[in-house]
């Protein structure tokens, strides 16, 4: 229930903006993530679009895709056929500092809804120093919950600009993630 609410929520909150017809940017991006659960490491990629309700403030709608296949504090043997994939849907508003959209310091929050799968190593026998009889576990990923972020943005051209952002994908579960992605608004 809680999530065809928040489903309802992001389609209402979606549908205003549209209506309101401000301006607004595409955008793209890549960074690197870590998923503080298991410890996977990998890349996130993210389109979306940027909604200016004034010079101040932006409405967000975007979507990350992170894609990893190894955990750092595991050997070869642990990470031999693990995964870890999640697509994230997201809306956020987000504070600039910035005379023009988009620039300047920047602050953000929203929500997000998340799903995914996980292959990864579960436990095994340890002797001498290293797991023998690896036994390996499936995850399905869901979950839904909040969005934190900071930043820096400033501009390209006269229609384009650049931002660094760092972003906390809390999402009331004990995996959540941590994004440093580059985005490029055109």
């Amino acid at each position: 229930m809680f999530t065809k609410s928040i489903l309802a929520f992001l389609m209402s909150a979606f549908s205003t903006v549209l209506l309101a017809q401000p301006s607004f940017k595409a955008f793209a991006g890549a960074g690197v993530g870590i998923e503080n659960r298991i410890g996977f490491k990998g890349i996130n990629l993210q389109g979306g679009a940027e909604f200016y309700l004034n010079n101040h403030l932006t409405g967000i709608t975007g979507i990350d895709l992170f894609l990893s296949s190894k955990v750092a504090k595991w050997g070869s043997a642990e990470n031999e056929g693990a995964y870890f994939r999640q697509i994230t849907p997201s809306l956020k508003l987000q504070y600039n500092t910035g005379s023009r959209p988009g620039t300047g310091f920047l602050m953000s929050g929203g929500l997000a809804l998340r799903t995914g799968k996980t292959y990864h190593f579960e436990s095994g026998d340890f002797h001498n120093g290293a797991y023998t009889n690896h036994r390996y576990v499936t995850e399905k990923i869901r979950g839904n919950g909040f969005m934190l972020g900071i930043g820096y943005g400033f501009p390209l051209s006269e229609k384009k600009h650049k931002k660094i952002e760092f972003t906390n994908q809390a999402f009331l579960m004990l995996n959540d993630q941590y994004t440093l992605s580059f985005k490029v608004c055109f």
